[in-house]
């Protein structure tokens, strides 16, 4: 596990850039169906992300603490961040997969 865990989505303009990319190219190839979910998904980030000023204030409040916690979680889902740091990378993957639509099917 690492020693730190990155931040959550931030409600920045480069989240919605995926509305604008042109995936028609990729219309032929196996994996088109899940480019698209992946696009949509980009996009719900851009609207389910923290937002700066939320991100900014924890920074100013670890920076002026007098006494700062050794680590500090910005994320929209505490429990889901937690779940993603102990869970094992394989199982993580697997979940991304299958929300992606990357997973073969199960009979």
């Amino acid at each position: 596990m690492s020693s730190s865990s990155p931040p959550g989505v931030v409600k920045t303009p480069i989240w919605s850039k995926a509305d604008g990319v042109d995936i028609s190219a990729y219309r032929n190839s196996p994996h088109f169906v899940a480019l698209e979910k992946f696009c949509k998904f980009m996009l719900h980030l851009s609207e389910t992300g923290l937002p700066p000023e939320r991100v900014a204030e924890c920074i100013s409040e670890a920076l002026m603490s007098t006494s700062p916690k050794v680590r500090y979680s910005i994320v929209p889902d505490p429990m889901q961040q937690l779940l993603m740091s102990v869970l094992p990378k394989r199982a993580v993957d697997k979940i991304f997969a299958k929300h992606l639509g990357l997973s073969p099917p199960t009979d």
